[in-house]
């Protein structure tokens, strides 16, 4: 199950209930008041929404048998991004006004990330192999880096951290795909510091 831990007081809030097995994937929206995250319903991944202190859940995807997963808040906290059954997604915050950005046509979308702007998507396509950013409204994704994961932009939104292939270390590139370097020859899942 998914909780929120308070480091000030110890107190453990439960955020998915018990009934939603294999609850994962959790992401913060940008004023902190709500929680979205994966989990699996019957047989196949939902996302589903939450308030910070576990109340208000809502079910954000109903669609058997497609699976949702990896949600990403944009910036200003009115849509989420995710992958819908090999592609890639936005919707509301609400679950409303979902809109497939690339219809498989890039192969399976892993991780997703929001430009800081929210103009911006970045995300593992080409089955799990490249980075590709893509309009925020839809269009034409680009390859940006190959044989690269798990891309994430600079809060101010210049360059990009990731995770090159097979666990070759990170890096990071310019969001124009210029100037790739070597960080370091191992990790995965990076992060900015805000």
């Amino acid at each position: 199950t998914l909780v929120v831990y308070d480091l000030a007081t110890g107190a453990v809030t439960p955020i998915a209930p018990l009934n939603l097995s294999n609850a994962y994937s959790p992401t913060w929206s940008p004023d902190g008041a709500r929680l979205a995250f994966t989990a699996i319903v019957g047989e196949y991944y939902d996302l589903f929404a939450t308030g910070a202190d576990g109340q208000g859940l809502v079910q954000l995807t109903r669609t058997y048998p497609i699976a949702e997963v990896w949600p990403d808040w944009s910036p200003d906290g009115t849509r989420i991004a995710f992958k819908r059954d090999g592609a890639l997604a936005t919707m509301n915050a609400d679950g409303s006004d979902v809109r497939v950005l690339n219809p498989g046509n890039v192969g399976s979308p892993g991780s997703v990330d929001w430009s800081p702007d929210g103009k911006t998507l970045l995300y593992t396509c080409h089955y799990g192999q490249d980075l590709c950013p893509i309009p925020a409204i839809g269009g034409t994704p680009r390859l940006l880096v190959r044989a690269a994961a798990d891309g994430r932009w600079s809060p101010d939104g210049t360059q990009i951290l990731m995770e090159g292939m097979p666990g070759t270390g990170l890096y990071r590139v310019a969001a124009d795909g210029t100037g790739l370097t070597d960080i370091l020859p191992f990790g995965d899942s990076p992060a900015w510091q805000p």
